[in-house]
């Protein structure tokens, strides 16, 4: 059967030189756990793993016996009391043995169908010791497309490049055999630990190391998977019987014999591998850092001071070749550790009781932690404001007539960015609003509700039940502030559809409207009692946004209202309703909020005006 042109195996035959299935070999075959190849790092097992991958294992065997070859053939299966076989008339002039696996399991079948190459470069590695020796066996693997020689293939594809490291950890001697494998077969960086000739426990070294999760460059620009060989007589001693792992503990350090964990061997390997491969981890960083600086420069510029100070932090956490959201996850995780360490540097410092043998060391520990919140704050700071550049773009595409139907957005839109439709101060996180387009004042409300119906207000206490005359297109923010001050003041907020030339009524005298319905009412405290004599001469700031029209023009002159030095609105005082009113248009109210913010953007770097974006 044949898989994406690579038949799925169901048989292995395998034939050696050796001595074959002396009495010695045959007796030792024949019992469980046998100790008789324990000194060559056998643990009497191995056969019957064979029978948990096949349904049958043959075997023939010739051997020397009474001065003459004799043979000895049977088949190996899961039945129980097998007898030793007996000895057979001989049909070879020389020793050896055929070893037939059959009947593959169907999963396992599915799983190997791979390629020659693919099954020469598991062998060889996993058999790396003995084909280092100049006295190994010389290994030969066939299928019906073709033969490989795995010496020859070890001695093209990994020996010219083995490099050997020695180490310890604690009193125990360890080594490290670097191999370059120019295979493509071989895919991945890994780390080794070997055992007895053979390779027990394999481990991704981009786990460990930034920069291996990919194929290392050689000297001549070709590519290489590298392959850290660890060896060493502890290993040896503490492998398991099933060769599948190492009777030590493989995450924490023993108390007093740290050499019997597997991190602490793991960290003196890692170790060298750096050592070794020093240039071109070098190399991988210097691109990573370069791509991290030009993200942050040209993305996330809130972000500098926190490369400057904290870079190696976040480059041990990428990738050699990081994508955008690996970076700008990096560079937030890191800023969030930030935090949370100066939050603890924090707690020791109110809880530090200094004395005058230890005020050198408290002012010490002191300036630290105003400097490391200096580091911390800009980067809050920057957050913020790259935030409100952004804010400032969507109201400007906001704003823009859509080319296709040729009309503007409707004013909940315009709305919606400076405050969420419908919703109370209670309801709203910080970040939700935006009320600093119109003035950074706004921020410090006591509470406030948008577009809500006087009546339904959890503030007030008010028998007003409709809305602004134009529901569709009338929007209403209210906002209170209580203080120490005897008077309440208050603040409302209208928008107009942009570009509306006419309205059946003007939207001051719609404004003045929703003042007296406000004053004819009660405030309520946090509490929900009514605060007596604090609506009626409360105060009132009122904001119209909108184009200003011929028809808004009118209104404004008629209620007394003045230009704005800049041309772009109007403002007024009405002594009578004792309300200050202005007129803002969309031109001004993104005009102003860039001007307020221009030394901000300009110190990260960003736009400043609509010109610089194009």
């Amino acid at each position: 059967m044949l898989e994406e042109g690579i038949a799925r195996p169901d048989t292995f035959r395998i034939r050696d030189t050796g001595v074959g299935f002396t009495e010695d070999n045959t007796r030792s075959f024949f019992t469980a756990e046998s100790r008789y190849k324990a000194d060559k790092g056998g643990k009497g097992n191995g056969r019957f793993l064979w029978l948990k991958a096949f349904s049958q294992v043959e075997i023939d065997s010739s051997f020397q016996h009474d001065g003459g070859i004799a043979r000895r053939s049977f088949v190996f299966d899961r039945s129980e009391d097998q007898d030793t076989p007996p000895v057979m008339a001989a049909t070879s002039k020389k020793s050896g043995t055929t070893i037939k696996l059959s009947g593959l399991d169907e999963k396992l079948s599915k799983q190997l169908s791979r390629p020659l190459e693919w099954y020469a470069d598991q062998i060889i590695f996993h058999f790396l010791p003995y084909f280092r020796r100049a006295d190994g066996p010389e290994i030969t693997i066939r299928d019906e497309g073709g033969v490989l020689n795995l010496n020859a293939r070890f001695a093209e594809t990994v020996a010219p490049n083995a490099m050997t490291r020695n180490f310890k950890v604690e009193s125990d001697e360890f080594s490290l055999t670097g191999y370059r494998v120019n295979s493509a077969e071989i895919r991945e960086n890994q780390l080794v630990y070997a055992a007895r000739g053979r390779a027990v426990k394999r481990e991704k070294l981009a786990r460990y190391v930034p920069g291996l999760e990919r194929k290392i460059e050689n000297d001549d620009g070709s590519l290489a998977a590298y392959y850290g060989f660890v060896e060493g007589p502890r290993l040896d001693l503490m492998v398991r019987t099933d060769r599948f792992g190492f009777e030590i503990n493989e995450d924490e350090d023993d108390l007093f014999e740290s050499s019997k964990s597997l991190s602490a061997i793991r960290g003196g390997a890692l170790d060298a591998v750096r050592e070794e491969l020093a240039v071109f981890l070098g190399k991988m960083r210097e691109q990573k850092e370069e791509t991290v600086s030009r993200y942050v420069i040209d993305q996330a510029p809130e972000y500098r001071r926190l490369l400057k100070t904290h870079g190696t932090r976040v480059l041990e956490v990428l990738p050699a070749n990081p994508k955008p959201k690996e970076i700008d996850a990096a560079l937030g995780r890191v800023w969030v550790e930030r935090q949370s360490d100066l939050k603890e540097e924090g707690r020791a410092l109110l809880a530090f009781e200094p004395g005058s043998d230890t005020m050198e060391d408290y002012q010490t520990q002191m300036d630290g932690f105003f400097k490391n919140f200096e580091d911390l704050d800009q980067t809050a700071l920057a957050n913020y404001v790259v935030h409100r550049r952004i804010v400032i773009n969507l109201l400007e595409k906001a704003l823009e007539r859509d080319d296709d139907t040729g009309r503007y957005q409707l004013e909940a839109v315009v709305h919606r960015l400076i405050h969420p439709m419908r919703q109370g101060s209670d309801e709203v996180e910080f970040e939700e609003q935006n009320l600093w387009i119109l003035d950074d004042r706004l921020t410090h409300h006591d509470f406030m509700e948008s577009d809500k119906e006087l009546r339904s207000s959890d503030r007030l206490e008010n028998d007003a039940a409709t809305r602004p005359d134009l529901l569709a297109v009338f929007d209403r923010t209210l906002t209170f502030r209580e203080g120490r001050d005897p008077s309440t003041s208050f603040v409302i907020v209208e928008f107009k559809k942009p570009d509306r030339r006419s309205f059946e009524r003007s939207p001051l005298s719609q404004v003045y409207d929703q003042v007296r319905d406000i004053r004819a009412g009660r405030f309520k405290d946090r509490k929900g009692r009514p605060i007596e004599g604090t609506s009626k001469d409360a105060p009132a700031f009122c904001y119209v946004v909108c184009d200003v029209t011929p028809n808004v023009e009118k209104g404004a002159v008629d209620a007394g209202g003045q230009l704005t030095p800049d041309g772009r609105g109007y403002f007024g005082w009405n002594s009578q309703l004792k309300l200050y009113f202005e007129i803002i248009s969309y031109e001004k109210l993104v005009g102003d909020a860039l001007r307020r913010n221009r030394m901000l953007f300009k110190k990260l770097g960003l736009p400043t005006d609509r010109s610089e974006d194009d």
